[in-house]
């Protein structure tokens, strides 16, 4: 029996754990490794021991769902960490080349990611040095790009006072590990033309309106348009969504149209705080990667579809919900009746919540939950950056308009999302660490597991849709941080 293989960026749930889900729910089977080879943001994966997992499934295999980063350099951290040389890393782009010999009728399809340039002192997931010039280095390049348009003699003063900052051999070493980065990309163009992968999404993570990495976004999109492979080489803001998005274009090649609408579309061209890009343009990245035609009112004909994707926005700036905490949006009962009306309607409905960056609005969750409206979504999604929330939801919400599966499945899903997305990075990740570097504690997963727990039982007091015996079956912090959990939800009624 024919098997697709897949490959994920890292261990962490949203890369490992959710597209095998949506798979399922969809009828199909991934074979992934076991999530203890992938590595984490301190330790490589076993990369050895991931070549002979491959290896020892690849006959009948249909195809490979493969991150290069992982098969490359180790997992997604460790693109910014492994010290190999260039050589060596092609040679694993090599080995793909000899499977597909062994098996011409294999097909591969791959994403990777463009080097991201974190605006931080924070080395846990870059190169030592970050720790002491992480914010000097994301400045220097982005007054280096910047002054290549424009002409500013403070800002060139302030250039030339962080070139003498920063030491050379600092520099030295970020730059060879950009080179190194951008020309296996430029490798992996390479194979696309000679037929060896036949789709190819490569994500721009956390990039931003200035820098090395926009640069090489720019240099990259001209070679893919001169190479002739716009058409399967996609390059667009994203990271932890990408294997989501690639099952669901890869798995489901059908197109549906789906309704398009805007809690503020007066705001839909804000740029958003991770992607430097308008919102509505990461919103049409992502879709053209995941195959969905998206359909706005003011564009509807005859024919209108009948599945909505709402797109809940900020009325101006996007900010991080977690850095800047201080800050929400408070919006205006009226300006939420829309979505609400929507709700109230027939239809399946996904909602993108991406009011902020990193977690859900609170105070929509909390009309969600008051209007009894919570369950009249077929999917929803607000975690981390806009592109990867836009994403995976866009992956998900065509899985279910295309291949219908479990029912009581698709309803655990989405239950986790609202604790995980909406409840967790929205609200009780700021009530259990008030800086992102406080350690996990045993406390911390308690009290989590609580929360979560008390929340589900409310919700079966008051909500007649709600699962009986709702229960979280399983927390915890994978990287050991705050920043991502791994939840989930079981109906102990069905058990």
């Amino acid at each position: 029996m024919s098997h697709w293989l897949f490959l994920p960026l890292d261990g962490r749930p949203c890369n490992a754990r959710f597209p095998v889900q949506l798979a399922a729910l969809a009828g199909e089977r991934l074979y992934v490794p076991d999530i203890s080879l992938l590595g984490d943001a301190r330790t490589a994966a076993r990369r050895d021991r991931l070549q002979a997992w491959l290896e020892s499934r690849l006959k009948g295999a249909q195809g490979l769902l493969l991150s290069l980063d992982t098969w490359i350099y180790g997992n997604l951290v460790a693109s910014r960490k492994n010290r190999e040389p260039l050589r060596t890393l092609q040679e694993k782009i090599q080995l793909l080349q000899n499977y597909r010999a062994q098996q011409p009728e294999l097909k591969i399809h791959a994403f990777a990611t463009l080097l991201r340039l974190s605006n931080s002192h924070d080395d846990t997931e870059e190169r030592p040095y970050w720790a002491q010039y992480g914010k000097e280095i994301y400045r220097y390049a982005w007054l280096e790009h910047y002054l290549q348009m424009h002409t500013d003699h403070e800002l060139e003063s302030e250039y030339k006072a962080l070139s003498a900052q920063i030491p050379a051999d600092v520099l030295e070493d970020y730059r060879a590990l950009r080179l190194r980065n951008f020309t296996l990309l430029e490798n992996l163009l390479d194979t696309v033309e000679q037929g060896l992968l036949q789709t190819l999404l490569i994500g721009c993570d956390d990039g931003g309106r200035y820098g090395w990495t926009v640069m090489e976004r720019a240099q990259l999109q001209a070679q893919i348009d001169s190479r002739g492979l716009s058409e399967r080489v996609l390059l667009y803001p994203g990271a932890d969504e990408l294997a989501c998005t690639l099952l669901a274009r890869v798995l489901v090649p059908e197109t549906p149209r789906i309704s398009l609408r805007w809690t503020y579309p007066e705001a839909s061209q804000q740029i958003t705080r991770y992607e430097g890009l308008p919102l509505k343009l990461t919103l049409a990245h992502q879709a053209r990667a995941a195959g969905v035609e998206l359909v706005s009112e003011s564009s509807k004909g005859d024919a209108e579809p009948e599945a909505v994707l709402w797109m809940h926005n900020p009325p101006a700036e996007q900010i991080d919900q977690y850095l800047d905490r201080d800050s929400r949006v408070y919006h205006q009962p009226e300006q939420l009746e829309p979505l609400l009306n929507q709700l109230k309607a027939a239809g399946p409905i996904a909602l993108a919540d991406v009011c902020y960056a990193n977690g859900g609005d609170e105070l929509l969750l909390k009309r969600l939950e008051a209007e009894q409206l919570l369950f009249n979504l077929s999917a929803y999604a607000a975690w981390n950056t806009a592109g990867n929330t836009i994403g995976m939801l866009l992956a998900w919400f065509k899985l279910l308009l295309l291949r219908p599966g479990n029912e009581a499945e698709k309803r655990l899903f989405l239950i986790e999302r609202f604790a995980d997305d909406g409840w967790y990075q929205g609200i009780q990740r700021q009530l259990l660490c008030g800086h992102y570097s406080e350690p996990v504690t045993l406390n911390s997963c308690i009290q989590a597991i609580a929360f979560f727990n008390d929340k589900f039982r409310d919700w079966q007091t008051w909500m007649p849709q709600a699962p009986s015996c709702l229960q979280i079956e399983r927390l915890s912090f994978p990287w050991k941080r705050f920043f991502e959990v791994d939840l989930r939800a079981c109906n102990k009624a069905l058990d």
